[in-house]
């Protein structure tokens, strides 16, 4: 018999938790994206499209991990847990980011 895979993966509540945490934390960075471009003006409605298109698909893809482990009975409850937990990791990764870029640059991390 051969084994076959499928590309499913099972996902533990902290890995589906760190995931979620790094496409806010894309959300985040992107919206900080679309944001300079609507100040300065500098890009065309497609290039921003595409970047709003971005950010609903990741918030999609948080939504569907944070109800993936929410119970029926306190559905909103353990959503807005998830989200909670996933946006803690966001700054959690973000702050790392900023540490290696900063290190990189030789300036002194603000901690």
């Amino acid at each position: 018999m051969e084994k076959r895979t499928t590309g499913l993966q099972v996902l533990s509540r902290r890995q589906a938790v760190f995931n979620a945490g790094y496409h806010i934390a894309e959300v985040r960075e992107w919206l900080a994206e679309l944001y300079g471009w609507t100040i300065s003006g500098g890009q065309d409605y497609i290039a921003v499209l595409v970047r709003a298109r971005n950010v609903l698909e990741n918030i999609y893809r948080v939504f569907g991990l944070a109800a993936a482990f929410a119970t029926t009975d306190g559905f909103s409850d353990d959503v807005n847990a998830f989200f909670e937990e996933a946006r803690l990791e966001a700054a959690r990764i973000l702050a790392e980011r900023e540490a290696r870029t900063a290190e990189a640059a030789g300036k002194e991390v603000p901690f």
